[in-house]
Order: structure tokens, then sequence, then C-alpha cells
């Protein structure tokens, strides 16, 4: 029903965010 799409966008948002922290 398009959850694995939300769910996948969440994921890359939040590993960008992460990674943007770490550095």
């Amino acid at each position: 029903m398009g959850n694995g799409s939300s769910f996948e966008q969440a994921k890359t948002v939040y590993l960008e965010i992460n990674g943007k922290e770490e550095k």
C-alpha cells in the first residue's frame, strides 16, 4: 500500500542527517 516507500524515504533522510552531523 506504499508503506515501504515512506519507510525508505524516512531511512534516507535519517541517514543523510546522521552523515551530515557526523561530518
